[in-house]
């Protein structure tokens, strides 16, 4: 009875009896005779309660187990209705197609021949397909996402210090080949300094049908080894070869009936070999030289002007020469090229008088009997390219560009008003002109406005009677209405006109309240305000 009467008064309390039980426990104490049967009493129902929580716990380990599997399954039916399962897989093939290729690491303790592989695998598409079985079936199962095939230079590196596995090297050009199926390849390879290998061309070669762009770069670049696909190029259309080419190299794209597009970086010998290129096809040709030591051939890349048609657009990119004086340019022997659009570009550039000294040795050399839009590029840091009056207009009319110059770009060029004005009266033909301000500087101020209002009743007497397009980056340093007035006189010439302006960063105003008014009035008028940064 001692021992019941402990356990409910001590074990089992009532809420009520909470604090009856410290002041009981506090002054009961069991004689020792009774503490034995206490402890028997106790035991049991320990045993009882221990399996009574077991059962509890394995029934709530019993519950969470269900309760997961059952979130689980909430959250798969709840993914069914997630906006991404609606899009089409034709947008999501687009997307995916979006997504960068990794960069190739050149430090050898990064692993770059791992990397080329890498691009080579295309696992930034592996990547996507390992989402779910719907992307992965999108990924594999879309030849347009496996139409680039990069080689890059550490995939050709036969050196014991980080070799090539050629055998998977196969197995993962074959794989891409392979889920490209039909479509049309785009082939990069780049050999560095390291010797080729003859299996892997000679399965790219296999599918050289296909090709429909190929960039070849390296120091050394033998097209000869790609003489099978020669005759088998029916639809290559843009080639890009850059490094020192190999004796007959470009014969093996003497039959290629696409081909419409040629970038060629080629070293001073090779470029007697370009006309082996199908050029009376081609429709854009951009070639990067470098001003050789040769007076009378200062330019190599201009012994194939002559062969160049009227129907080509010519980018001609120049290094700079370091070695002359700004005013030592020698007489260098001209060279005539009937080409209708000529871009002009200087690479590498430093705010040096050599620069210009360079571009205008060119101009010196050229004349360009039926051109019909000449630009002039450059990046504007750490300068824009100076204007040279006497070489622009020797140029202009040694080529009669008053007959048929029609679009000039000076957006790089730095050119004071009345240089420019002396430079357009020489050009009635042209209808669009690109110019710019550099502050702080200004060229496009309501004096150039005035000029160019077309007021005279004479056609002959205006200037640049036929000018239908303006384009300015300017410092906004004009007077609104001086402005509307232009664009008045301009469109009674005969109109249509566009205009677009581009504010210089910092120089961004509002235009004046009465300009816009009386701009709705115009008819045949495109006119167009941006910030520089929308370029």
């Amino acid at each position: 009875m001692a021992a019941e009467r402990f356990i409910r008064t001590t074990l089992l309390p009532s809420p009520a009896q909470k604090s009856q039980i410290r002041d009981a426990t506090r002054s009961y104490a069991p004689p020792p005779q009774e503490i034995p049967d206490i402890l028997s009493s106790i035991r049991p129902e320990l045993a009882r309660y221990d399996a009574e929580i077991l059962r509890l716990k394995s029934e709530l380990y019993t519950l969470e187990q269900e309760r997961m599997q059952l979130q689980m399954y909430y959250d798969e039916a709840n993914a069914l209705s997630s906006p991404v399962r609606l899009v089409p897989s034709e947008i999501l093939a687009a997307i995916f197609a979006l997504q960068q290729p990794p960069t190739l690491e050149t430090d050898p303790e990064t692993g770059s021949t791992d990397n080329a592989m890498a691009i080579l695998a295309q696992n930034h598409l592996l990547v996507l397909s390992r989402v779910c079985a719907r992307w992965h079936d999108i990924v594999l199962g879309t030849p347009a996402l496996w139409s680039n095939v990069e080689l890059r230079f550490p995939l050709w590196d036969e050196t014991p210090y980080e070799p090539t596995d050629f055998d998977k090297l196969m197995r993962v050009l074959g794989k891409v080949l392979e889920r490209g199926r039909s479509i049309p390849l785009s082939v990069f390879i780049n050999t560095g300094v390291i010797t080729s290998y003859t299996p892997m061309l000679e399965l790219l070669t296999a599918h050289s049908p296909r090709w429909e762009s190929l960039r070849v770069h390296g120091p050394r670049v033998d097209l000869l080894e790609l003489l099978a696909v020669r005759d088998r190029l029916p639809s290559l259309k843009a080639i890009d070869i850059s490094g020192a080419v190999a004796p007959g190299s470009f014969s093996i794209f003497r039959d290629a009936p696409l081909l419409k597009s040629a970038k060629l970086d080629c070293s001073h010998d090779d470029w007697a070999q370009v006309p082996q290129i199908p050029l009376a096809q081609l429709r854009s040709l951009q070639l990067t030289d470098s001003y050789s030591d040769d007076p009378e051939s200062p330019f190599p890349s201009f012994a194939i002007f002559p062969h160049l048609p009227p129907t080509i657009h010519l980018t001609l990119q120049i290094n700079p020469q370091m070695d002359y004086e700004f005013n030592d340019r020698p007489t260098i022997r001209a060279t005539s090229c009937d080409v209708a659009s000529l871009t002009i570009e200087l690479l590498d550039r430093c705010s040096s008088a050599h620069d210009y000294s360079t571009l205008y040795k060119a101009l010196d050399s050229l004349t360009l009997p039926a051109l019909t839009s000449l630009r002039l590029y450059s990046d504007p840091q750490p300068a824009p390219i100076s204007w040279l009056p006497s070489d622009f207009l020797a140029l202009s009319k040694r080529s009669s560009f008053s007959t048929h110059l029609q679009h000039l770009d000076l957006w790089h060029v730095e050119i004071p008003e009345s240089e420019l004005l002396e430079a357009l009266a020489g050009l009635p033909a042209l209808e669009r002109l690109a110019i710019a301000d550099w502050a702080p500087d200004i060229l496009f101020g309501d004096s150039l406005l005035e000029a160019l209002a077309c007021v005279a009743e004479d056609e002959p007497q205006r200037l640049v009677p036929r000018l239908t397009a303006l384009k300015v980056k300017t410092v906004m340093k004009f007077s609104d209405m001086v402005l509307l007035d232009f664009l008045r006189a301009r469109l009674k010439c005969g109109g249509p006109f566009d205009i677009e302006l581009f504010s210089l960063e910092g120089y961004g105003r509002e235009l004046e309240a009465s300009f816009l008014p009386g701009l709705d009035e115009l008819d045949n008028l495109g006119f167009s305000l941006y910030p520089v940064e929308y370029l």
